[in-house]
């Protein structure tokens, strides 16, 4: 287990999954974690599940403004933030033939430019914070889809494609693609 003592993270896409993973990860570590995501109700229940150390935050990883309140709220509550978990995401779709762009847009937007505008505005807010405390991480997680492809995911693909093709600058772990199953929210 990672030694986390004192250290403050914030997971998107935490209410299930593999979010839900990294929250409890960090608690178990000795952290505290600002748990966001869409679905409200799941993401209330696994932090109260982990205590008072879990806050829970609606957030759409789309909307800078809410990006900046998810941050805004991890400091305030916490006085640091150690660490961003961009986790966040949605995987389903139609067959190709009847995947609508509107569906297809919404997925680019959750999967690839809600982690663009996390990153972005994360370097600007806490990064300078976790230099100051010795230290910090940004944690992007994709998918193998983006290297395979996956039956039913065509938007889903070409955003961990693009997400993998990205520019491995700045303060982030890039990790390598693994496999696990887990519940996405619905498009």
């Amino acid at each position: 287990m990672v030694d986390l003592k004192d250290k403050a993270v914030v997971v998107t896409g935490g209410a299930r999954g593999l979010g839900a993973a990294a929250a409890r990860a960090v608690v178990e570590g000795g952290g505290r974690v600002l748990i966001t995501d869409v679905s409200e109700a799941e993401g209330a229940r696994t932090a109260a599940e982990l205590g008072d150390t879990a806050h829970f935050l609606r957030h759409d990883v789309t909307s800078e403004e809410d990006w900046r309140t998810a941050l805004d709220h991890a400091i305030g509550a916490f006085g640091r933030v150690d660490g961003l978990v961009n986790n966040a995401g949605i995987a389903s779709g139609p067959l190709l033939e009847e995947e609508s762009v509107e569906h297809f847009r919404r997925v680019l937007e959750i999967n690839l430019v809600g982690v663009f505008i996390g990153v972005f505005i994360g370097v600007k807010a806490a990064v300078p914070l976790m230099r100051a405390a010795g230290g910090g991480s940004i944690v992007n997680i994709s998918s193998a889809a983006g290297l395979t492809g996956l039956p039913l995911t065509g938007g889903y693909g070409a955003s961990s494609g693009a997400y993998a093709a990205s520019p491995r600058s700045g303060p982030s772990n890039w990790p390598s693609p693994a496999s696990a199953s887990t519940p996405s929210t619905p498009a």
